[in-house]
């Protein structure tokens, strides 16, 4: 199997973007409870419909840390790829 370096070299700008769609989410979702954490600060109260929505967030937070994590282990990988890719074309 004759595998080009461009091939990998082509995921290069797709995984950081990738990253940044998920920071945006991150954003999204901290955004999310820091809106969730003013109403209890000034209400003084929790509904209990707040409980159920503060569960689903963290379990939302949590898969998203471990999105970007293989994110950036796959980013990793690729830079790895293309450098044994470039650096056999050279030998």
């Amino acid at each position: 199997m004759n595998v080009d370096y461009t091939v990998a070299a082509l995921m290069f700008p797709a995984i950081p973007l990738l990253m940044n769609v998920y920071g945006n989410r991150f954003h999204t979702l901290s955004d999310l409870i820091r809106k969730i954490h003013d109403e209890y600060v000034w209400e003084k109260h929790i509904p209990h419909e707040w409980e159920k929505q503060l569960i689903n967030l963290n379990g939302r937070v949590k898969l998203l840390k471990y999105t970007v994590a293989f994110a950036s282990f796959g980013f990793l990988l690729n830079m790895l790829t293309v450098f044994a890719l470039l650096s056999r074309q050279n030998i």
